[in-house]
């Protein structure tokens, strides 16, 4: 998460906050900002989205998309529509995807950061990812 930054990450898990709730203030007590996280990632009460048994091949293909693109922000934002297990689900497939890749020593710093933390969180997922060297 830091990768991207709080702000960004808040944008998928914070969508629909102005509707459902309202977020804890720092004086906030302790259960108020418990229910909140509870509310937040657990519940998935503020994410736009539907569940995992409503996704669709596109949705599975813009999964496989994004992890080709080294796009984090992109897997996160479909982990938090669809939920955990849509990513476990295909979690295969998208370990084949990453372990494919050979990412080049003249790549830009940029690129191989994103394709660092893409292979980072699959693995912390559950995926066996390989060492493309």
């Amino acid at each position: 998460m830091h990768a991207i930054g709080n702000e960004r990450f808040n944008t998928i898990w914070e969508q629909r906050i102005n509707v459902v709730g309202s977020k804890p203030v720092p004086l906030s007590d302790v259960m108020a900002k418990e229910g909140f996280v509870s509310q937040k990632y657990a519940k998935r009460q503020f994410v736009e989205g539907v569940d995992s048994d409503s996704a669709s091949s596109a949705h599975t293909a813009q999964l496989e998309t994004a992890v080709r693109n080294f796009d984090v922000l992109g897997v996160l934002s479909i982990e938090a529509s669809f939920g955990p297990d849509f990513i476990t689900d295909h979690l295969d497939t998208l370990q084949a995807i990453i372990n494919k890749v050979d990412i080049r020593e003249d790549s830009a710093p940029a690129e191989i950061l994103r394709f660092v933390a893409m292979k980072h969180y699959l693995f912390l997922k559950g995926a066996h990812v390989t060492s493309n060297r």
